[in-house]
């Protein structure tokens, strides 16, 4: 049996490519399995050589992320994922470690650079992840999800894109179509932030997306909340149970 070799992580980091380099990574932290608290540690270790992109980042409240998801565990992990706002690639990247093997995600954005971001973690043979680039207002944007997908719906819809009322409201009434009766549909920032509940300007900016969620919750009576504290400046995770 051939001797395993450990290089230096600073050595290993400018000798690999960032996609083998956050495999290295990955192993050391123990990342790829379904422990959130591991990619939380990854993705803050975690630098990409190429300048173009910034730092990974999970844009979640820890505690309301680890209650998320463990509904998610505790409801069978759903193996076909929608993510409307892929970002700087956290969201895919922790629900792609936590998903069965075989299973789909289709995250869109409008920057290209998420799929610079999905490409360092795609791993063949786990979790596929197909990155659509553009408005998801957009009609074209649509189609593109629609043949990503494929025939059948998905299990969860994970909303995160544009924080006005407006856009969050048609994200939902756009996408919405590709969840089962029965599937769940999530939001992101469902929570105030302070400009909105006090009237103080911070560096936190959830929107409005808590105006549509408020409207929204008071028509699904089996929703769920995970707001970590409830004078928080912003963040929160809101659940429906689609009825189809």
């Amino acid at each position: 049996m051939k001797p395993i070799i450990r290089l230096p992580v600073r050595f290993a980091k400018k000798i690999l490519s960032d996609r083998a380099f956050f495999s290295v990574l990955e192993t050391m932290t123990a990342a790829g399995g379904d422990d959130v608290a591991a990619h939380a540690l990854l993705l803050s270790r975690f630098r990409p050589k190429n300048q173009a992109l910034a730092r990974f980042y999970l844009n979640q409240r820890f505690a309301e992320w680890k209650a998320f998801t463990d509904v998610l565990k505790s409801n069978g992990f759903p193996r076909r994922i929608l993510e409307i706002g892929t970002g700087l690639g956290g969201s895919a990247y922790s629900l792609s470690r936590m998903a069965q093997a075989g299973s789909l995600i289709v995250t869109v954005d409008n920057s290209p650079l998420a799929r610079e971001y999905v490409a360092i973690y795609q791993r063949p043979g786990r979790t596929r992840i197909v990155n659509v680039i553009g408005d998801s207002h957009a009609h074209e944007t649509l189609e593109h999800v629609s043949n990503a997908l494929g025939p059948g719906p998905v299990d969860l819809l994970y909303i995160d894109g544009d924080h006005s009322y407006e856009g969050v409201k048609a994200d939902f009434e756009s996408y919405k179509r590709f969840c089962r009766p029965g599937g769940l549909i999530a939001f992101h920032d469902i929570h105030p932030d302070h400009a909105h509940s006090t009237g103080t300007q911070t560096a936190c900016d959830s929107g409005e997306v808590f105006k549509f969620w408020n409207e929204l919750k008071s028509l699904h009576p089996r929703y769920q909340e995970f707001i970590e504290t409830p004078t928080q400046d912003g963040f929160g995770i809101g659940l429906i149970e689609y009825a189809g």
